[in-house]
Order: structure tokens, then C-alpha cells, then sequence
């Protein structure tokens, strides 16, 4: 069938279609360097890949000649015994309640009680040179030495002259 005017079917023609305005600079050559340097990008990266295989290849065979041997466990050495003991039901009570003078701290409900525990009674003796010793030593502080002692030593005994430090 003859093209014409009544099926619509076109002739090519010979003038070539319009192009894009920023295209009307590039030439075939800028198009042929373009195409060189990413066929070197591509070829470069193939050889990092290659490159990057071969090393892969490299370690599982030294891994397949590798046989895991796991570490002995260290025995576990506790250097201080757990104890549990149970927690207070009650505010620790601040010494200075019981002590004479009493301290302004006001007593509240949630504290512990007093401790009832009885003491030793405290005897004082009177110094035989009327001196009593009171360089300080190893240990704990001696009870001859208290303001309390001191105070009764300075009651009962008449040749009483003090504490030497």
C-alpha cells in the first residue's frame, strides 16, 4: 500500500529533530574522552574487586587449616564472703539522743529504740602519785582519760593532780 494522504503513514524525513539547547556544544570527541574515563573507572574498580577476592580466597583456605581450641575456663575465687543480712526496719537513732546533755535533734517515729543493752559499771581508782597517764597509744582511748573519769577522780580523790599528757 502506497503512503498517502488518507492512512496517516509518514515519510521519514532527511533534516534531523532539534536537540536539547545544552547539548548543541558537545562534540563526539568530549562524548569519546567521557566513555574513556569511565571505562577506566569500571576497569579499576573490577581490579580492586578482583584484587579484593583473591585476599578473601587467601584467608578461608589458611582458616580451613585453623582448628579452633577453646580456652580453658578460669576458676571463679571469691576474696570476700557474700553474707546477707536483713535490712533495718528502722532510721538508725543518732547517738547524741542518748548521750547527757541531750542534743537538740528532734526524736522521730521511724527511728530505732534506745539501746537497753545494760553496760559494765565503771569503776574509777584514785592515781597512787595522783597522776594519771594519758599519752596517747596504740588501741583505744583510755577510759582513765574521760571527761567522765576525770570528773569523778577529781571528786574522790584528794591528792588528784590531773592527767599527764
Amino acid at each position: 500500500m502506497e503512503p498517502g494522504p488518507d492512512n496517516k503513514s509518514t515519510i521519514p524525513s532527511s533534516t534531523p529533530p532539534e536537540h536539547p539547547r545544552w547539548m548543541h556544544h558537545i562534540t563526539s570527541r568530549t562524548v569519546f574522552i567521557w566513555m574513556g574515563v569511565i571505562t577506566l573507572l569500571l576497569a579499576a574498580e573490577a581490579g580492586f574487586l578482583y584484587y579484593k577476592n583473591i585476599q578473601l580466597e587467601r584467608q578461608i583456605k589458611s582458616m580451613k587449616s585453623f582448628q579452633f581450641v577453646p580456652p580453658e575456663p578460669t576458676p571463679t575465687v571469691s576474696l570476700l564472703p557474700i553474707t546477707h543480712s536483713p535490712l533495718p526496719t528502722c532510721r538508725p537513732r543518732p547517738p547524741c539522743l542518748d548521750a547527757t546533755p541531750r542534743c537538740l535533734l528532734p526524736e522521730t517515729t521511724d527511728m530505732c529504740p534506745p539501746d537497753t543493752t545494760p553496760t559494765e559499771p565503771v569503776t574509777y581508782t584514785c592515781p597512787s602519785n595522783g597522776w594519771v597517764d594519758c599519752m596517747p597509744g596504740t588501741g583505744t582511748a583510755k577510759k582513765e582519760c574521760s571527761p567522765e573519769a576525770m570528773a569523778w577522780l577529781k571528786a574522790n580523790c584528794p591528792n588528784f593532780q590531773g592527767g599527764a599528757y
